[in-house]
């Protein structure tokens, strides 16, 4: 059977948990009328004639949103989200992927034994 160290069998499960709890992150549509965006948000912008742009917010000046070589004026703007963490997704993915990383290091520490 083949052997892995319990270093890599680390690795592998923290990969895992990491994975699945990066996935809980969404953008959600924001009304910036009655939701502040602020300098280090990350948002998701589309503009009246379609174009899309991802940026971290580095400054709101006036009506125009900054960004890492990006500058948007709100009067430009059909839709805003903004990065937010989904609750939900987070508490089921931590629940779920306990088990699943407990199951897999187990599958792992008997895949290197020489039984």
């Amino acid at each position: 059977m083949a052997r892995y160290s319990p270093v890599l069998k680390t690795i592998i499960v923290g990969l895992l948990l990491a994975f699945v709890l990066s996935s809980c992150r969404t953008y959600k549509m924001i009304n910036p009328q009655t939701e502040e965006l602020k300098v280090g948000d990350s948002v998701h912008i589309v503009t009246k004639n379609g174009q899309h742009a991802y940026f971290e917010l580095q400054a709101v000046i006036q009506d125009t949103l900054y960004g890492d070589n990006v500058q948007v004026s709100l009067g430009e703007v059909a839709k805003i989200e903004k990065k937010k963490i989904d609750a939900a997704s987070t508490i089921l993915a931590a629940v779920l992927a306990a088990p699943v990383a407990f199951l897999l290091y187990a599958l792992l520490l008997l895949g290197s034994s020489d039984i």
